[in-house]
C-alpha cells in the first residue's frame, strides 16, 4: 500500500511543471500572424486544456505577416488591428505573443520596444503575459540560437512566460527527421508543426506534461455540430508529445535566472 501511494505522489509531481501557486488562465488572447494562426492552433490548446479538466477559451489577432509592432500601432498597411483594444478590455487573463518570423533576427530592437509596450497593457489589464518562441526556417536552422536569444531577452525585461516551441522544433529535426513539421514554403507550419506547437504552449499554460493527449482533437461549430480542429497519426501524436515533454521538463524559464 505505501508502494502504492508513493507511486501516485510521485506520478503526480512528475506530470506538473510548475507549482500550484500559479493557474491556469481561462481566457487567452494569441496576438501574432500565420505562425501562430495556421492549422486551428489555438483552437487545439483550448481542446487540450478542456480534455484535461481546465476551463479554457482562446481567441485570436493574426493578421498575415503581422509584426508586434503593427498590432501595437493597430494597422497594418490599410488593414486595422484591434489587438490593444481586445488587451484594454480585460476580458483576457493571459495573452501569448509572437513575433513575425525574421524580426528576433533581423531587428531585435524593434521587437523588444513594442513587446515592451504590448507587455505593459496586458499587465495593466491584470493578464499574464506568455511569449510564443518560433522556430528558425528549414533553411536556416543556425537562426534558432538568435530567435531564443531574443525572446528571453524580452522575457527578462518583461518577467514574462516563454513557450519554448522553437527549441521544441529543434529537438524534433534532430530526433525524428522523417516527420516534417513545415508547410511546403519551408517557414510555417505543416499540421505536424502546429501540433507540437500547440503540445508546447499548451504545456506552458497550464504546467501539464503532454503524454496521453489526443490525436484527432474536435470541437463543436457554432451550430453544435462536431468538427474536426486537427488530425494526426497516433504514432506522430506520441513522439510529439515525448518531444515536447522533454523540451519543458529541460527549459528553465529566463526570468527566474
Amino acid at each position: 500500500m505505501k508502494h502504492s501511494v508513493f507511486f501516485f505522489i510521485a506520478t503526480s509531481v512528475c506530470t506538473c511543471l510548475w507549482s500550484a501557486e500559479r493557474t491556469a488562465p481561462k481566457r487567452v488572447l494569441f496576438v501574432g500572424n500565420s505562425y501562430t494562426h495556421y492549422e486551428n492552433m489555438p483552437q487545439t490548446v483550448a481542446a487540450f486544456a478542456r480534455s484535461r479538466g481546465f476551463s479554457m477559451e482562446t481567441k485570436k489577432s493574426t493578421p498575415g505577416g503581422a509584426t508586434l509592432e503593427q498590432h501595437w500601432l493597430g494597422k497594418k498597411g490599410n488593414a486595422v488591428i484591434d489587438s490593444r483594444e481586445r488587451i484594454e478590455s480585460g476580458e483576457f487573463d493571459a495573452v501569448v505573443m509572437q513575433e513575425q518570423s525574421l524580426r528576433p533576427i533581423e531587428t531585435p530592437e524593434k521587437m523588444m520596444e513594442y513587446a515592451l509596450e504590448l507587455s505593459r497593457s496586458v499587465r495593466q489589464n491584470s493578464g499574464q503575459v506568455f511569449l510564443y518562441m518560433t522556430w528558425s526556417r528549414e533553411a536556416t536552422p543556425e537562426t534558432q540560437d538568435k530567435l531564443k536569444e531574443s525572446y528571453e531577452a524580452v522575457a527578462k525585461r518583461t518577467g514574462a512566460t516563454v513557450a519554448p516551441v522553437g527549441l521544441a522544433w529543434k529537438l524534433a529535426r534532430e530526433r525524428i527527421p522523417g516527420v516534417s513539421l513545415y508547410a511546403t514554403d519551408g517557414s510555417h507550419p505543416s499540421r505536424i508543426g502546429s501540433y507540437l506547437a500547440a503540445c508546447v504552449i499548451y504545456s506552458t499554460l497550464t504546467g501539464e506534461l503532454c503524454k496521453g493527449l489526443r490525436n484527432v482533437v474536435m470541437s463543436e461549430d457554432a451550430y453544435g455540430e462536431s468538427t474536426s480542429l486537427t488530425r494526426i497519426s497516433k504514432a506522430n501524436a506520441v513522439a510529439l508529445q515525448s518531444i515536447a515533454d522533454e523540451t519543458m521538463r529541460g527549459y528553465r524559464q529566463p526570468n527566474l535566472d
